[in-house]
């Protein structure tokens, strides 16, 4: 969180107060009333992207890699359709994309 306030140019304090909520033991960035990220961008005519994203969380770093959509190719295609990005980018292979999942050399 500290990366995210410092490249937003805010004290971690205004950062955490206007963008960040508790659930339950974690901590999670706010969302909009569709459940978008507060941090989607949505301009006109252009991809959907991300305002912070050279200091996006772990969990954005690793999407659409996570296990649930990793487990068959009809959870990957389930993803596909919810996500804007997915098949629209470069390839990755297993090995690239389990480094990026922090389980470097695991099979998915």
């Amino acid at each position: 969180m500290h990366r995210m306030a410092n490249y937003l140019r805010m004290s971690f304090d205004e950062f955490t107060g206007g963008y960040v909520r508790k659930i339950g033991a974690r901590y999670a960035l706010t969302e909009r009333f569709n459940y978008d990220c507060v941090f989607l961008t949505r301009e006109a005519g252009q991809k959907p992207g991300c305002g912070i994203y050279p200091v996006r969380p772990m969990q954005c770093r690793t999407w659409p890699f996570w296990n649930e959509n990793l487990k068959s190719e009809k959870a990957w295609r389930r993803a596909g359709a919810k996500c804007p990005g997915i098949g629209c980018g470069e390839r990755h292979e297993l090995g690239h994309i389990e480094t990026c999942r922090g389980n470097p050399g695991s099979p998915a």
